[in-house]
């Protein structure tokens, strides 16, 4: 009879253990997310960049009133299969957004512009956090 409580216990223990560790896969990830890479998720939806909508970020090397403001359009790929396309800014808002049950940030796009050199879409390389909430 022990015997028998003492396997439960262990069986629910490991259990509790295992199903933590799974959530902890999606939790608080940060990815660097290249223009032509797909991002492929533990719980099955994929993201990429679509495209670099406007990049008028203060290039270094000159002075400028305003930061400026970069914009970037991803597209998210569902579990079952369905298609989001959403824009994230890194000056303006929005910064973030809540799909499914993620909430994806944009935390630096690079290259960073420099005076007189132009960025194709293929350099560009952002970092996301996702968050499951």
């Amino acid at each position: 009879m022990k015997m028998n409580f003492i396997k439960l216990v262990l069986v629910v223990f490991l259990i509790g253990l295992f199903s933590r560790c799974e959530n902890k896969i999606e939790t608080n990830s940060n990815i660097l997310l290249g223009y032509n890479e797909i991002y492929s998720s533990d719980s099955g939806f994929t993201m990429q960049i679509d495209s670099v909508l406007n990049d008028s970020r203060c290039p270094t090397g000159y002075e400028c009133i305003w930061a400026g403001n970069a914009e970037i359009r991803f597209k998210y790929i569902s579990t079952g299969n369905m298609e989001f396309l959403f824009n994230l800014n890194t000056n303006l808002i929005p910064s973030d957004t809540l799909i499914e049950e993620y909430r994806i940030t944009m935390i630096k796009l690079s290259p960073y512009p420099k005076a007189d050199e132009l960025i194709e879409q293929k350099d560009y390389i952002v970092e996301l956090s996702i968050i499951k909430e």
